[in-house]
């Protein structure tokens, strides 16, 4: 192809500048005829046109030529691209194949490296779990022993506590038994209102055994004061007496009861208090005053502060303020007293507010009584 367009050039330059021939031609006409002005003028003109027509007649052809050399140069560089866009395309897809080839190759090989990486996780965690299952299991089987001895242990305990509830229960009727056949025998009075009852009727000291008493015991029965039939729990005066706390739970537990306080200040004036209802607990519920019923009469309803009290003393205090080690006594102390009976005797009325005998309602807190009754009844 590059060879054709250099043919067509070299035709062309030797058709328009190196034609000899024509070019002699002209100047021998020319010096021929030099001598005839209007001849030469006309041989010239004609020169010139044919030149000119030659001349056209070349650029038509140089065009033509241009044309047939764009043509094949568009044509090489088609081609050329050709091969280029062949090669490239070859050398791309080439390429291409030799990342995706490459990445497959590398991601593989991360693949296999997460995988061991995983792989070994896994081995760790699965002995590690492997080992705390052991270890649960060791301890399982250690709970289970220890609550198969408990089961056995709280099955017998359970047997003993039934075959104690049934011995208990059978030493309770033989009590009941008991206590109904020595009543019988020695046909004794549960209190003095029933002493009362059978006939007598002057005050003094005699043998009671309330019912939930196991032996009987002496008290001393008041057959005068409101009605008679009243039982002494406790005198302040020149004659002390203490009937004790277990008779007295054991007194006001077998039949209902009524409570009555009768005071004397130094000037022999007398006053009452009587509650209709009076009840205390067992030792176990350190004698707590339980019932404590409507007041009546003129002292005025100081012991109305001690319901619901413990029975405190000095080594097992249930007050609030260390009372019983505070006043050197045993008593239903609350925060700490209204009434105080169990304290020192003392003759002068007026002698310290931590030593007196007292009633609040009466004289108040520093005023020291010169008697003082607690009894009970039988209603």
């Amino acid at each position: 192809m590059v060879s054709k367009i250099v043919l067509l050039l070299t035709l062309l330059f030797r058709n328009v500048f190196l034609n000899p021939s024509d070019t002699d031609d002209s100047l021998r006409k020319l010096q021929l005829n030099g001598n005839d002005p209007s001849f030469v003028r006309a041989e010239l003109l004609l020169e010139i046109h044919t030149i000119l027509d030659a001349l056209k007649e070349s650029v038509n052809n140089l065009q033509n030529i241009k044309r047939e050399i764009i043509e094949e140069v568009e044509n090489v560089v088609e081609e050329k691209i050709s091969i280029y866009d062949a090669g490239l395309k070859t050398q791309l897809s080439q390429t291409k194949t030799e990342i995706l080839s490459e990445t497959k190759e590398n991601v593989r090989q991360q693949l296999t490296q997460v995988k061991d990486e995983m792989t070994s996780q896994m081995n760790a965690l699965r002995e590690s779990t492997e080992s705390v299952l052991s270890q649960n299991e060791k301890q399982l089987s250690g709970i289970k022993s220890n609550l198969q001895l408990h089961f056995e242990k709280m099955k017998y305990e359970s047997s003993a506590i039934l075959n104690f509830n049934e011995i208990k229960s059978q030493l309770k009727n033989t009590r009941e038994e008991i206590l109904s056949e020595v009543r019988q025998c020695e046909r004794v009075p549960s209190d003095c209102r029933e002493i009362q009852k059978e006939g007598f009727s002057i005050s003094g000291v005699y043998r009671i055994q309330p019912k939930s008493s196991l032996e009987s015991f002496l008290v001393w029965c008041d057959m005068s004061t409101r009605g008679g039939g009243w039982t002494y729990v406790l005198t302040v005066a020149a004659r002390e007496h203490w009937l004790g706390l277990d008779h007295l739970y054991e007194l006001t537990n077998s039949k209902p009861t009524e409570l009555l306080f009768q005071l004397m200040d130094r000037d022999s004036k007398t006053v009452y208090a009587l509650y209709n209802r009076f009840q205390i607990g067992s030792e176990a519920e350190h004698y707590q005053i339980k019932t404590l019923g409507s007041y009546d009469g003129n002292a005025g309803d100081s012991f109305r502060r001690h319901d619901g009290a413990k029975f405190s003393t000095a080594d097992n205090d249930h007050s609030s303020q260390s009372c019983a080690s505070s006043f050197e006594s045993g008593w239903w102390f609350t925060d700490c007293h209204l009434v105080l009976l169990t304290g020192k005797y003392i003759k002068n009325p007026t002698l310290g507010y931590y030593s007196a005998i007292k009633w609040y309602h009466f004289h108040g807190y520093n005023y020291s009584l010169k008697e003082a009754r607690m009894m009970i009844r039988t209603i």
